[in-house]
C-alpha cells in the first residue's frame, strides 16, 4: 500500500514494505504510540547516531528507541533532554566539532540528570513491568505536556515549532 511520497526526499513510501520488517513493524508500532511531544525529540535524537554515509537499520533504531523510553518514566522529561541533548549536539557539529554519530546514551544521561538537578528532582527509573491494558499512559493532555514542559523551564510552544510539530497531539 503506497502512501505517497516522503516529504523530505520524494520517495514513494510503502506501508507493506515496511510491515514486512518486524523490526520496522515493531518501531512503526512504538512510535505510534507515543504522543508527538515525546516522538518528534526522540526521532531528531536517534538521527544523531546515524552514519554519515549510511541509514540506521530498523533494528539498531528500535533497539536505541527502546534503550532511551526505559532511561526514565517521565516523559515530560525525557522529552526536553532529547530535545536539549539535539540542540547542544547540533549546534557543537556546525561549530566544527565532532561529527561521528553516537555510540550511547551517555551523554542524554548527562543531560537528563542536569535537567533534574535545575529543577531539584530526582529522574525516576522507568517501570520494569510490562504495561497495564487500558490507556496508554503517554496519553497525556496538551495542557497537561504544557504544564509540564513549563515546570521544566521549556516553552511548549518553541519546541513544538523547532521539531515541526503543528499543534501537538491532536
Amino acid at each position: 500500500m503506497r502512501l505517497g511520497r516522503c516529504p523530505i526526499c520524494r520517495s514513494q513510501l510503502d506501508l507493506q514494505a515496511i510491515e514486512v520488517d518486524e523490526s520496522g513493524r515493531d518501531l512503526l508500532a512504538l512510535m505510534a504510540k507515543l504522543p508527538s511531544q515525546l516522538a518528534g525529540p526522540l526521532l531528531s535524537y536517534l538521527g544523531l547516531f546515524r552514519p554519515l554515509k549510511q541509514d540506521l537499520t530498523n533494528s539498531r533504531t528500535l533497539k536505541l528507541a527502546e534503550e532511551v523510553l526505559a532511561l526514565t518514566s517521565d516523559r515530560y522529561l525525557l522529552g526536553a533532554a532529547m530535545a536539549e541533548t539535539v540542540q547542544q549536539i547540533q549546534t557543537n557539529r556546525q561549530a566544527g566539532g565532532d561529527v561521528s554519530p553516537l555510540k550511547n546514551h551517555n551523554y542524554l544521561k548527562k543531560v537528563l540528570k542536569g535537567i533534574g538537578d535545575r529543577i531539584g528532582q530526582a529522574i525516576p527509573a522507568a517501570a520494569q513491568k510490562e504495561p497495564k491494558p487500558g490507556p496508554s499512559p503517554h496519553a497525556a493532555s496538551d495542557a497537561e505536556w504544557r504544564r509540564g514542559m513549563e515546570k521544566l523551564g521549556i516553552n511548549p510552544d518553541e519546541l513544538l515549532k523547532k521539531h515541526k510539530i503543528p499543534g501537538g497531539d491532536q
